[in-house]
């Protein structure tokens, strides 16, 4: 696997993060993409609302702080996006989890996916999240796999994902 660069989200993020937002469907295995298909007018839009939704600024009704960093290989190409819930709510408990991500399609199966849920892990350990909840849909087979080999251990099932804890 090639060298890869980890960052955060920031309202500077240029045309290519945008492009990576339209390899990864609106709903792809629970990973809620909100700007496929959108224009990338309303992009920069979402990065400040990405950017203010870190430090709990403007959180729509449900939500809670989170932050949003992108997975880059050597040549500068992002290739996943992540997000970490900075804390769940009594109900994200029963049905989601901190760490959210999605690999861009032409990238997939590439090991890049690993690396991102690794970092991902590594953050929310600066953060002092502990444990470190992840939910998975059942047929998302490489995530699961993923978060099993990360130390994830299953703590429970809803009807169509099973819950992790790292």
């Amino acid at each position: 696997m090639s060298v890869l660069s980890f960052k955060a989200l920031s309202v500077n993020d240029n045309f290519k993060y945008y492009q990576l937002l339209q390899q990864v469907s609106a709903n792809e295995n629970g990973f809620h993409n909100e700007m496929f298909g959108k224009s990338h007018s309303g992009y920069f839009k979402w990065l400040q609302l990405s950017v203010d939704e870190k430090v709990g600024k403007n959180l729509r009704p449900g939500y809670v702080p989170r932050s949003t960093y992108w997975l880059l290989n050597d040549d500068g190409i992002p290739v996943g996006i992540g997000r970490i819930k900075h804390q769940l709510t009594p109900a994200m408990k029963k049905n989601s989890g901190h760490i959210a991500y999605a690999i861009g399609r032409p990238f997939r199966g590439q090991g890049y996916g690993s690396k991102l849920c690794q970092l991902l892990i590594d953050e929310c350990r600066k953060m002092g999240i502990n444990p470190i909840q992840v939910t998975v849909e059942f047929a998302n087979e490489a995530s699961n796999r993923i978060v099993r080999q990360a130390g994830g251990r299953v703590v429970g099932q809803t009807d169509t994902m099973t819950i992790y804890q790292i």
